[in-house]
């Protein structure tokens, strides 16, 4: 190493008004780690050419790859005023806007490639990169095969459009166009790991193991491989190699919270309770707010019959993260168990407050007042809410809520759409309106378009997805639908009735065998829910 960069020297002596070879020594220096080595030499070459691009573009690169996104903000905004018709400074600044999710800046420079250049086919490509940031998947899909189509081999577009396809829960049509990007670009790493997602999310789970390992063997330091590939494995049910590969992801990003929490819930399906909490509270540790850690470790302790050190450990993080909805939603839960019922209403109440978005607070708050029969005074007390304010959107959708329960569904749709007018993107109440269009006689396409509205704004939520999984049942489209009953069993893998809808699309989609195995599925977790009849029935015909 210590030779190269004598040589690089050497030739520098030789013609030192080379600009090109300031900037090879700049990227060895930056191969190197040496940061603040690489950097003079890119100032070097900016001074011996500073009215060209590329130094300008070279160290804003740098910058970028450093994390240092205002420095090379400031660099490509100066390649840009260099070479106003240049589109390439455009383009990475545009790339770094994206990345950082910062859209509007993105869109305003993503207009002006477009503009100079109309069959630009990078620019349509950073188009369809703006549009699958705002989850306009359809309009990202059309972009991309238009990309594709000018460029059948650009490996990026069809990692891309292969991403549009799972936003629009097309895991076949994702799984093919991230497959034909890992064949043309075998060291697309991005492309490698969203093709073994999918193969989890498929449960072909030796096939994620596969392509987790390709990449583990490339590279070694990468953590999100060694993440999947310990998924893979907790999902087959070899729990020492999920262990290991955890252990490893915590080795090389020993500050990111997730593969802690990843391996505490190993430990637990293994009963190993005390591993399981010491790192579920590493997890918390390094990242206060994450809910999900503290979910665990109250799931412990209520599992332990344990209640009281569960509400002592919601209330202390509540002390970290006060204005966190999801703690106080943990903590009204565990009141709930103590049979505390006005405390349990203040933390549900508290939760919305904070985000009246938060679907699981109306859920828990409106099965506290079923439990308690407080039916009239909830809603009595709604009523005054809306008197003093009509456009409160939570008194409307509880309200809904409590219809529903009572079946009195033509006044819950009343609520729900209410909501829905104060609020078109208010995901809770586009969901419920959506789940009544389809079960009681509404229009499916209004409630398909009601549950994709919510599904785009609240797209890892497993209630939405087992909505609109079921409106596609209902439009015969059984294929999506059992790819979006399988993703909201990944997170309520106890719900029957979601087991029944799975068993129903499969039945329908003539996959008798997994039919079968679904509605067994849900008759042993639920002997009286709503379909359980139709399940059994269909079980005689199988």
């Amino acid at each position: 190493m210590k030779a190269a960069e004598e040589d690089y020297k050497r030739a520098i002596l030789i013609a030192p008004g080379n600009v090109s070879l300031f900037i090879q020594l700049a990227n060895f220096y930056a191969s190197q780690r040496k940061l603040a080595e690489a950097e003079a030499q890119y100032l070097e070459a900016i001074k011996i050419a500073p009215k060209q691009e590329m130094p300008r573009l070279a160290l804003a690169d740098f910058y970028a790859l450093s994390d240092r996104v205002e420095d090379a903000i400031a660099e490509y905004k100066k390649a840009i005023d260099l070479s106003p018709e240049s589109l390439a400074p455009k383009k990475k600044l545009t790339e770094l806007f994206l990345s950082k999710n910062r859209l509007e800046e993105a869109s305003k420079y993503t207009e002006e490639i477009l503009q100079k250049s109309k069959g630009n086919v990078e620019g349509h490509y950073l188009k369809g990169r703006l549009e699958l940031a705002k989850r306009q998947f359809l309009d990202a899909i059309t972009t991309f095969q238009k990309v594709i189509r000018d460029e059948p081999n650009f490996a990026p577009a069809h990692y891309y459009l292969g991403l549009a396809h799972l936003g629009n829960s097309d895991l076949q049509l994702a799984k093919y166009q991230l497959s034909e990007a890992v064949k043309i670009a075998p060291t697309l790493v991005e492309a490698r790991l969203a093709l073994a997602a999918v193969h989890l999310r498929s449960k072909a789970y030796d096939l994620a193991i596969e392509e987790s390992q390709k990449v583990v063997q490339d590279r070694p330091e990468n953590v999100k491989a060694h993440m999947v590939l310990g998924e893979a494995h907790f999902r087959k049910g070899d729990l020492s190699k999920a262990v290991t590969a955890f252990k490893t992801a915590i080795s090389l990003a020993p500050h990111e919270p997730l593969g802690y929490y990843r391996l505490g819930t190993v430990y637990r399906v293994q009963n190993k309770d005390k591993q399981a909490l010491e790192e579920f509270e590493r997890a918390l540790s390094s990242h206060p707010h994450f809910v999900d850690a503290l979910s665990q470790i109250i799931g412990v302790y209520i599992a332990k019959g344990q209640s009281q050190a569960a509400l002592n450990r919601g209330l202390a993080q509540l002390k970290q993260s006060p204005d966190n909805p999801h703690i106080h939603n943990l903590i009204g839960q565990i009141y709930m168990i103590q049979k505390k019922n006005d405390l349990a209403e203040a933390e549900f109440q508290k939760a919305m407050e904070l985000d009246n978005s938060f679907f699981l607070s109306y859920i828990n708050l409106a099965n506290l007042y079923t439990k308690n029969d407080k039916h009239e005074k909830a809603i009595a007390e709604y009523e005054k809410a809306i008197r003093i304010n009509p456009m409160f959107i939570p008194a409307y959708m509880l309200m809904g809520i409590i219809y529903e329960q009572r079946r009195n569904y033509e006044k819950a749709i009343e609520y729900y759409k209410k909501s829905v007018e104060i609020n078109p993107k208010f995901p809770p109440a586009a969901n419920n309106l959506a789940w009544l269009y389809a079960e009681h006689g509404g229009n499916i396409d209004v409630a398909l378009s009601l549950a994709q509205t919510a599904k785009e704004m609240l797209p890892e939520d497993p209630h939405i997805s087992d909505t609109l999984g079921w409106i596609y049942y209902k439009k015969k489209a059984y294929l999506k639908a059992i790819e979006l009953f399988k993703e909201s069993l990944e997170k309520l893998a106890d719900n029957p009735v979601i087991h029944y809808h799975l068993g129903m699309a499969y039945f329908q989609y003539g996959e008798k065998v997994l039919a079968r195995q679904a509605l067994e599925a849900s008759l042993k977790l639920g002997v009286d829910y709503h379909g359980s009849d139709e399940a059994r029935r269909i079980l005689k015909q199988l």
